[in-house]
């Protein structure tokens, strides 16, 4: 796969246009630390063969794209029969401080994708990594792909997308190590589990034991009843043997009638006759699926599945035995007791559907106990663990989303913005991110003006001035206090709108053009008033940030950097265009010199009528041309006409122009001192030179 790995955005979800929204829907994630403007993109609109149904080229404006965040974008296209899928390719984006950038098939690099499928190692890897996470680290040639799936230069020590750290990436999220931490989790929870069926089986043993002495005391009761039985017997063996032979046919009436108690009662007082045993264990039976099937006391249910299972070949009264053993531990799920439910069904076939249902609610139940807890890592563990059980993906982000909770509760905010950053489209974890990075900022800001203010105060001190007030102005005041405010800007980048975060941002960077303009440092300053435009003066300074970058570039001789300078100026601004003219005049002097001969057209017709740049316009046209164009076609150098010469057989050369000094631009026009959004005069003016 190819990837321009210098594009400041990358295109994270596509969707095909519909009758309602008849447009590509594009949602793009910033990857840079500036706020993208626009974008320009080609969309192409695939068939499922790949083949081309349709191609357009389209400016998506005023996107607000923040930085290392996701914004949408549309292209305006009408659903169309047979397109299956849309391939979008970036070609220009345009930042807020009017930088440019441009895709080159130069910058192409080719990488393997590193996402896995979904299974055991994905779950694993999320466990490990994070939600975010689709594959393991990558080492490939001149790039390396990080565990979200973005690749990156090999100079890169961070991830383009996720900011992780390279080494941190490589060191905790390769396979060896995922398996390591899965394996560690593992051996935990087996120990725990392996104590709670401890306690379990001990349970089951006491409960056994009190089984059995029940079955003590019923089988006494049956040898006291058989006794009596047998006395009976022999007192019907005495008058011939009539009346056990009809209470056998009042027993079978019953048990045809569905009387089964009734049967057994009757069958259980002579139980010697012939047949009897048979039709006594057929009555148990029955009247014990009966109580498998509708009792709802767990002791009734435990005995019934014991005279089910005591007929092992009896396929029918096992299965009813299962579902009755199913039943009985959700009765000890329903009262929490998630070890005893665990050990009823640990009986029964691994793959029985009732058993897998059992197990995955003992999961899901102790997994929400631990949650309660607050043993996040391990609930989310249990969580992941049960794959596509209703909830259970919801919960696994709920365990994040409390841990991050509870870390900005603690005043933890780097580490709730990590949690929650794993989590942006679960609940509101998007606007608590936005909030964490309002707080640090706030927290940043607090600290570079009482930073400020600590250092004025010593300076007024040493000069026996009076000390400035607590809410005084934040001013560019030290590089320790410039260093906190530019941390400070970037935080409330990253709050976007979280309250009044926008203006603070504009506050910051103005602060921060303010010092730059005042030590001379016009790129920067140039750059950070263009990503405010609109904010007090910050126009008027950034037009004169340019003003001064194109100067100075004529006073190095960089003509082209020059008129490219003086093009983003409005002509009517001081003397813009006729230094614009100059630049682009020598500029096309130079590259007529170099051989250029298409920049040097291009270069002189922007310098319009400076001095002979029309001439030589003229000439480069005639010599692309193949035409020699006569001497009365080029002006003399110096202002006397020379005469025309006789015309001649042999062509006429073409003159030389005669070479023009350096130019030295004309100096800068004096400025007055540019008011800042507060007074400044006492700790500093902004000088020009």
């Amino acid at each position: 796969m190819l990837i321009d790995l210098t594009c400041p955005a990358e295109i994270f979800q596509t969707l095909l246009p519909t009758e309602d929204i008849p447009a590509v829907t594009l949602t793009l994630y910033n990857l840079s630390d500036r706020v993208i403007a626009s974008v320009e993109v080609t969309v192409r609109m695939l068939s499922a063969a790949g083949a081309e149904k349709e191609r357009m080229t389209f400016r998506g404006r005023a996107l607000n794209g923040r930085p290392h965040s996701t914004f949408p974008m549309n292209v305006p296209m009408a659903p169309a029969a047979g397109v299956r899928s849309a391939d979008v390719i970036i070609d220009k984006v345009w930042f807020a401080d009017k930088d440019v950038w441009r895709r080159s098939d130069e910058n192409l690099t080719e990488y393997e994708p590193n996402a896995l499928p979904v299974s055991i190692a994905l779950t694993r890897l999320k466990y490990t990594a994070g939600e975010t996470a689709v594959g393991y680290p990558d080492q490939q040639d001149g790039v390396w792909v990080c565990v979200c799936g973005r690749p990156n230069p090999d100079l890169f020590s961070v991830c383009a997308r996720c900011r992780r750290d390279k080494a941190m990436v490589f060191t905790l999220f390769n396979r060896d190590a995922v398996e390591n931490q899965v394996n560690l989790r593992e051996k935990q929870l087996d120990l725990s589990t392996r104590s709670a069926r401890e306690d379990t089986a001990r349970l089951q043993r006491i409960r056994e034991e009190e089984y059995n002495q029940n079955k003590v005391r019923r089988a006494h009761r049956l040898r006291l009843a058989g006794c009596l039985a047998l006395c009976l017997a022999l007192i019907a063996g005495l008058l011939g043997g009539v009346l056990p032979a009809l209470r056998m046919i009042d027993a079978a009436s019953a048990m045809q009638a569905g009387r089964y108690t009734e049967a057994l009662e009757t069958l259980t007082e002579m139980p010697g006759f012939p047949g009897a045993q048979e039709q006594i264990r057929e009555c148990r039976r029955q009247i014990a699926a009966r109580l498998a099937a509708e009792s709802t006391d767990p002791e009734e249910l435990e005995d019934a599945v014991s005279v089910l299972r005591e007929d092992a070949g009896d396929k029918g009264s096992i299965g009813i035995a299962d579902q009755a053993d199913v039943r009985r531990a959700r009765m000890r799920l329903d009262e929490g007791d998630i070890a005893g439910a665990r050990a009823i069904v640990s009986a029964l076939p691994e793959d029985d559907e009732g058993r897998k249902a059992v197990e995955a609610d003992c999961s899901y139940l102790e997994a929400s106990n631990l949650l309660d807890e607050k043993d996040y890592s391990a609930a989310r563990v249990i969580f992941l663990s049960l794959g596509d059980y209703p909830g259970a993906a919801e919960m696994a982000a709920e365990c994040v989303y409390r841990a991050a909770t509870d870390a900005y509760a603690a005043g933890e905010y780097e580490n709730a913005i990590t949690l929650w950053s794993q989590i942006p489209g679960y609940q509101d974890s998007r606007r608590k991110t936005l909030m964490c990075h309002y707080t640090v900022a706030s927290a940043l800001e607090k600290q570079a003006r009482d930073l400020f203010i600590e250092e004025e105060n010593a300076r007024r001190a040493e000069t026996g001035d009076e000390p400035l007030p607590e809410d005084t102005d934040l001013l560019p005041y030290g590089a320790e206090v410039e260093a906190l405010v530019e941390k400070a800007a970037a935080e409330y980048l990253y709050a976007d709108d979280w309250s009044d975060a926008k203006e603070k941002t504009q506050e910051m960077n103005y602060i921060l053009a303010a010092a730059a303009l005042a030590r001379k440092e016009y790129a920067r300053a140039q750059q950070l008033f263009g990503s405010i435009p609109g904010y007090l003066n910050a126009d008027d300074e950034n037009m004169y940030c340019i003003y001064r970058l194109g100067y100075n570039a004529m006073a190095e001789n960089e003509y082209t950097r020059a008129y490219e300078w003086f093009s983003l100026l409005p002509e009517d601004y001081e003397d813009v265009k006729s230094l614009r003219q100059q630049a682009a005049y020598h500029a096309g002097c130079l590259a007529r010199k170099l051989g250029d001969d298409d920049k040097a057209l291009e270069m002189l017709k922007a310098a319009e009528d400076y001095r002979d740049s029309q001439a030589l316009v003229a000439e480069i046209e005639a010599e692309q041309a193949g035409v020699t164009p006569t001497p009365e076609a080029t002006p003399a150098p110096t202002a006397t006409p020379e005469p025309t010469p006789a015309p001649t057989p042999t062509p006429t050369p073409v003159p030389t122009p005669t070479p023009e000094p350096t130019p030295t631009p004309t100096p800068a026009p004096t400025r007055e001192p540019t008011p800042a959004p507060y007074d400044v005069s006492e700790y500093g003016v902004i000088d020009d030179e």
